[in-house]
């Protein structure tokens, strides 16, 4: 587009050609262009070396999510909060996410099938509080993710601190909860 090549029909037959692989891996059809076939770029020459932490930091920023689980336990005297952080992508990217596992040396691949998804998740908090939260302190996020994981820091200090025990505590968490991710206003 920068070349204003999209102006042209050959352009914009790129461009519908790109669209077309970006999300769902399918050609697409539409009322005035063909159907249009591109192949798919193989990763099978992906390996641990092509992970610099610059790039996980950048991917992060895109398909990363720092978020906090609240829930009643059993006993329904107390909560239980848990900090989570992963990244999602389709499941044609399964091998990606084993080379970004692979990397970190730790967390949970998610395949969810049924809605064509890969997940790497880490719950455990030492891993978050040892391994991701310093290393997205040294290698800083550079969008509004910048914002949730701050807040994310913030709520892991208040778990350390074991205040979701006590009811100030929580309303505190619940609230910082509430104000991440898709619950941001600013």
């Amino acid at each position: 587009m920068r070349d204003k090549k999209h102006l042209t029909e050959e352009g914009l037959q790129r461009i519908m050609s790109i669209r077309a692989v970006m999300n769902k891996k399918t050609a697409i059809t539409s009322y005035t262009y063909p159907l249009i076939y591109v192949n798919v770029p193989v990763l099978s020459a992906l390996k641990i070396t092509n992970i610099t932490p610059e790039w996980l930091t950048g991917f992060t920023d895109a398909e990363g999510c720092f978020f906090l689980n609240v829930r009643e336990n059993r006993s329904k005297k107390g909560y239980w909060v848990t900090a989570s952080f992963s990244l999602v992508q389709h499941s044609r990217d399964l091998l990606l996410f084993k080379v970004i596992q692979e990397y970190l040396g730790y967390g949970n691949l998610v395949e969810e099938s049924n809605k064509e998804v890969v997940r790497l998740k880490v719950e455990n908090f030492k891993l978050i509080s040892e391994q991701i939260i310093p290393f997205f302190t040294k290698n800083s996020l550079q969008s509004s993710k910048l914002l949730n994981f701050t807040d994310f820091c913030r709520a892991c200090v208040l778990i350390k601190e074991k205040a979701h025990l006590t009811e100030k505590g929580i309303t505190t968490l619940k609230a910082k909860k509430s104000g991440m991710n898709t619950g941001r206003k600013d």
